[in-house]
């Protein structure tokens, strides 16, 4: 089968590796010389690669490496809020229609549901909520006690990554988390 691509599912535990051809047992098929393998990225590299496209605004490719992300590991709370920020193509969510904002903002919750470590995407819904709100004038004016406290728990370099992928500087959360990522430059990031 020259030129063709073959999935193997499992390689058993004696493979040899010579140039690029693995010789070993494949499962079900005895042992065999297995050429034209392309091994599918791990965690860390899509979270890595996708997380470098975003910082770079490449949104495409950020989105593309989130989303196999997703595939391989659906309960990535990561992989879900970063690809929430990568949906938006670093606009103010007010410039999107609806179901764009209801997508990244079921992404966000579902990051927060997922791993109480992903504290960002609780804020990062709420600022594409209220920011998405702007369209027709019904954004909130200020924040109350509880939801400044929400935003000082977000470290700094999340709040900083917030403001630069959702520019909303119209929303109150965006004003507040921008003024948690100043005081965190100013401290030393946290």
């Amino acid at each position: 089968m020259s030129g063709s691509r073959r999935t193997v599912a499992h390689l058993g535990d004696d493979i040899r590796v010579s140039g690029t051809a693995f010789h070993g047992p494949v499962l079900g098929k005895g042992t065999q010389n297995i050429t034209n393998i392309t091994a599918a990225p791990a965690r860390e590299d899509h979270l890595g690669s996708g997380t470098n496209a975003l910082r770079a605004r490449d949104y495409p490719s950020a989105a593309r490496h989130f989303r196999r992300l997703l595939a391989l590991r659906h309960d990535d709370p990561f992989a879900h809020y970063y690809l929430a920020l990568a949906t938006l193509h670093g606009r103010n969510p007010c410039e999107h229609g609806h179901d764009t904002v209801e997508a990244v903002a079921r992404r966000l919750r579902a990051a927060a549901s997922l791993d109480a470590a992903c504290r960002p995407a609780v804020v990062a819904a709420l600022l594409v909520q209220d920011a998405y709100l702007q369209r027709w004038g019904r954004s909130r004016r200020s924040l109350t006690q509880g939801e400044r406290s929400l935003v000082r728990r977000v470290p700094a370099g999340r709040a900083q990554e917030l403001t630069e992928h959702v520019p909303a500087p119209g929303s109150v959360w965006w004003r507040a988390l921008s003024a948690r990522a100043e005081a965190g430059r100013g401290r030393g990031a946290r």
